[in-house]
């Protein structure tokens, strides 16, 4: 199962959408019945759809993997779905969930260890901060 994970992941960093989709499909069909499956399982539709331009479905189906966030140890899938989730938000001009969900990145990364997310996290968090013209905010982020 994590291989199958892996090349997904791979697949969508190379931007192999099409063998996203069919490796995805295997994943849907595979029966792993795991919170942390389901969890994977609606981050990487929500991913999908964003990359193929519908940030507002996307936010949805982000959302729902959010609502299962308590019950998935797994710090990678954590702070993947919190970072896509702040992006669709301020892709979709929700700025105060935006900056929320950053807010949220950045806690679970420091936290967890995930030092390469906390960048992520002060980048969602400049953007957002930002679209609320709080530019001072936005520039203490930048220096961070």
């Amino acid at each position: 199962m994590n291989a199958w994970w892996l090349e997904f992941s791979v697949a969508l960093e190379h931007g192999s959408e099409s063998h996203a989709s069919r490796v995805f499909t295997l994943l849907e069909k595979s029966g792993e019945p795991s919170a942390t499956h389901a969890f994977r399982l609606l981050t990487a539709k929500g991913i999908m759809l964003a990359q193929s331009g519908d940030v507002r479905v996307a936010s949805q189906i982000l959302e729902l993997a959010d609502a299962m966030i308590g019950e998935v140890d797994d710090p990678f899938a954590r702070t993947n779905l919190l970072q896509y989730l702040s992006y669709m938000y301020l892709l979709n001009g929700r700025y105060v969930q935006s900056l929320a969900a950053s807010d949220r990145l950045m806690s679970e990364s420091t936290e967890s260890g995930l030092e390469f997310a906390v960048d992520h996290a002060l980048l969602r968090r400049t953007g957002a901060c930002v679209g609320m013209r709080m530019l001072n905010r936005a520039q203490r982020s930048i220096e961070e």
